[in-house]
């Protein structure tokens, strides 16, 4: 909705639209964000009564359910992607940035959308299991991950140097599986052509007869 129309209402009307449009939360959460933000840049929540010497963050919290933080957060990713947040909501892409940052949105999308069709999946699941596949073969990039490491580093040093022996030990012993499969194939090779060898040897014309 235009801000001229806003400006045109008491705030009274805007709330109930608001309402309204926070309760269809697919629909029309662009439309409570964008009047949210209009609320929140002209200071108009302290129109009403109740709410005339709060924050903006009491208003929204107490009067639609919605915390600062999720308001400020999907109005960004709808400011930084609004095509993207229009295709899959503001939630996956929240999530993205939250772990990954913001550049890696592009990424992700596009891995998710690979493991969405192959697996026949929805959206937020597609976005996680992408988000935690990044995150194995880049956990220098997961904001959560780093974040983790140094709590643990603070509490117990040690039990991160354990972790990575532990994670070391995992990988040897899946490259020596690897090692042995490997093997395995080939003898099971070589034992095929012996196999065939001795058939060829018994059934040569250059073979002694009895």
């Amino acid at each position: 909705m235009k801000e001229e129309k806003l400006a045109k209402m008491t705030i009274a009307e805007i709330e109930t639209l608001a309402r309204g449009s926070a309760d269809s939360y697919k629909k029309h959460w662009k439309d409570f964000l964008n009047i949210m933000s209009y609320i929140e840049r002209t200071r108009r929540w302290r129109e009403n009564p109740d709410f005339a010497k709060t924050s903006f963050d009491t208003y929204i919290h107490d009067v639609y359910g919605v915390s600062y933080s999720r308001y400020y957060n999907d109005k960004m990713v709808y400011v930084r992607y609004p095509e993207e947040a229009g295709v899959y909501g503001p939630a996956p892409l929240v999530y993205t940035e939250r772990r990954l940052g913001k550049g890696k949105i592009p990424e992700i999308i596009d891995k998710a959308e690979k493991i969405r069709k192959k697996e026949k999946i929805g959206i937020k699941p597609a976005f996680k299991k992408a988000v935690e596949e990044h995150s194995k073969k880049h956990p220098e990039d997961d904001k959560y991950l780093q974040k983790k490491i140094k709590q643990t580093q603070k509490v117990c040093p040690e039990c991160l140097e354990k972790d990575k022996v532990i994670k070391a030990l995992m990988k040897e012993n899946e490259e020596l599986r690897d090692q042995v499969a490997k093997l395995k194939d080939a003898l099971n090779r070589d034992k095929t052509t012996i196999t065939k060898f001795k058939e060829w040897v018994e059934d040569s014309p250059l073979q002694p007869r009895a």
